[in-house]
């Protein structure tokens, strides 16, 4: 079994790439509620959020960020707000996709990932992610602290989570993700 220590290069790609696009819509950077004021409102838009409604859900339980190029990256790749700095930065390179695992970005998005991928293949073979394969132990302990925040906003409004709603940024209008 490979094992990947991460590393960091602070080629700050994960910083300046932050929408991806899916045949849903396009996204950006998830941020709590609580992080969403590191950032200017003009910056920040709803992304996730829940219950019944007849133009978008009852409840936001997290935002996204609407540019694609960070505020609080500097001109030498480092992040001015990084001992704030949101959860989804502090999990980066791992990519938490909640029940469904965790993946790792695309090439393109991480000089580290690139060059590994480069010299032993697809970072696909090490799927199942886990930590023991690919040692990051400061984005694991943040993927489950976002699984931990995702799952207590859904508990907490059982009933109106039975319905996921995505705001879109390429079109400024909300989604429905999933309903149950």
């Amino acid at each position: 079994m490979t094992k990947i220590v991460f590393k960091c290069l602070r080629c700050g790609r994960c910083c300046k790439n932050l929408f991806r696009e899916i045949e849903e819509g396009l996204f950006g950077l998830n941020v709590f509620p609580d992080e969403k004021e590191l950032f200017p409102k003009k910056f920040v838009s709803p992304y996730i959020g829940i219950g019944w409604g007849t133009s978008g859900p009852k409840y936001v339980v997290s935002y996204q960020l609407n540019i694609n190029v960070c505020v609080h990256l500097s001109k030498d790749n480092l992040c001015k707000v990084y001992d704030k700095r949101p959860l989804a930065c502090q999990a980066f390179p791992l990519l938490s996709a909640g029940p469904f695992g965790t993946s790792i970005p695309d090439p393109n998005e991480c000089t580290f990932v690139e060059k590994v991928e480069k010299e032993a293949g697809s970072l696909n073979n090490l799927f199942p992610i886990t930590p023991k394969k690919f040692r990051a132990p400061q984005g694991w302990q943040a993927v489950r602290k976002i699984n931990n925040r995702v799952e207590k906003s859904y508990t907490s409004h059982l009933m109106d989570a039975r319905v996921l709603w995505r705001f879109d940024l390429k079109n400024k209008e909300w989604q429905i993700a999933s309903a149950f």
